[in-house]
């Protein structure tokens, strides 16, 4: 479900844009209110305009937010939130991207380099010549990165259906994440902050899903407390 929440200014050049943070609280309500289990959130953020009670609602209606951790030190309020899962982007052989921003609130990484996507090509003067679908190879970053985590939580929260469970909870559903991905501190030696790297076939099928999907956070859903002990489980 695409909620736009931005623009080009007149004059800019793609694919910059603009975000203003009281349109992306109205999409985080608007997602919310007709039913999202997760949202993706690939752009800069600050905690003004609302943002901040609009992401804690979505939460606590049980909705999995995720952001991208920010390229090149972008702002990242989003990211640094207890409740939301951070993605990093990494490349073919799990090297972190260079530009990617890391932390200790980082939650996981995923593929964020010589990505083919869509992009719109101006074919003509008027409104319409002006967005022409098309696509385009080689972009880079952890925008990149996070809709593939929210597309493995969608998945995920398909099979809990499948097999007649609960849909997990945002809280578990970060613990599932980091404890079925793989570890990539070998192939980036020296840095520190390192988060595992996405590995949906495992986060599909391991057996532990069952111990997982009984979890309950005793102080709420993605409370900072469920936040630090699951970090223990889960090194």
């Amino acid at each position: 479900m695409p909620v736009r929440m931005g623009w080009l200014a007149s004059g800019g050049v793609r694919p910059t844009g603009t975000v203003r943070m009281d349109f992306a609280a109205q999409a985080i309500r608007y997602a919310t209110l007709k039913g999202a289990t997760v949202i993706n959130c690939s752009w800069a953020s600050a905690e003004t305009a609302g943002l901040d009670s609009a992401v804690s609602a979505a939460v606590a209606a049980g909705i999995t937010i995720v952001s991208s951790s920010g390229n090149y030190s972008s702002p990242n309020y989003l990211a640094t939130r207890s409740d939301v899962i951070s993605v990093a982007a990494t490349d073919s052989n799990d090297v972190y991207w260079a530009g990617s921003e890391t932390g200790p609130w980082l939650d996981i990484a995923a593929d964020g380099t010589a990505i083919t996507t869509t992009y719109l090509q101006t074919t003509g003067p008027d409104s319409i010549g002006m967005r022409q679908p098309t696509y385009v190879r080689n972009m880079l970053g952890t925008s990149f990165a996070a809709p593939q985590v929210s597309a493995a939580v969608a998945l995920m929260q398909a099979r809990m259906r499948a097999l007649g469970r609960a849909p997990l909870a945002p809280a578990s559903m970060n613990i599932w994440l980091r404890q079925t991905a793989d570890d990539v501190s070998a192939q980036n030696p020296g840095m520190t902050d390192i988060a595992p790297r996405l590995n949906l076939y495992r986060m599909l099928t391991d057996p532990g899903l069952v111990s997982v999907a009984r979890a309950r956070d005793p102080r709420g859903r993605g409370s900072r407390w469920f936040r630090a002990a699951s970090r223990r489980t889960c090194r």
